[in-house]
């Protein structure tokens, strides 16, 4: 899982688009 978590946090960093990609991710988790 923490891994997974890290690999997100990659992925979030090298995102432009990281407050849409933000967004989807929250609302996904709900």
């Amino acid at each position: 899982m923490k891994k997974a978590q890290r690999k997100l946090g990659f992925f979030f960093v090298h995102t432009p688009d990281f407050g849409k990609v933000a967004a989807a991710f929250s609302q996904d988790r709900r």
